[in-house]
């Protein structure tokens, strides 16, 4: 669930706190980063997992081909307050790894039969 609110409503940022789950909070937007930087979506093979232990987060992601046979895989811990550089960090090193060019290939098939909104 997502809940935005006004920046200066401190009312109703106290009514939705007790809603949030920092761990939850904290892992997706390492997730949330890897993906961005991967420029993932829903037609792209990528997966990331991230959970946070203590006063770290640590963050699994993959990059496969559209048939599976080729992936890389990867994973990145840090400080839990640094999750998007955390996730980010780990983005770009699955890039120069061999991930760019599985997602430059992917992105190549799927070219002409993907509406781009």
């Amino acid at each position: 669930m997502c809940i935005e609110i006004r920046k200066d409503d401190t009312r109703i940022q106290k009514i939705v706190s007790a809603m949030d789950d920092e761990q939850t909070r904290i892992a997706v937007e390492a997730e949330r980063s890897l993906l961005a930087k991967l420029q993932g979506g829903c037609q792209v093979p990528i997966g990331a997992y991230a959970e946070v232990q203590g006063k770290e987060v640590s963050i699994e992601a993959i990059i496969c081909t559209l048939d599976g046979d080729h992936a890389i895989r990867d994973r990145h811990s840090g400080p839990k307050n640094q999750a998007a550089k955390i996730g980010d960090e780990l983005a770009q090193r699955m890039l120069e790894d061999g991930g760019l060019k599985i997602l430059h290939e992917v992105r190549k098939e799927f070219q002409g039969r993907i509406d781009h909104i």
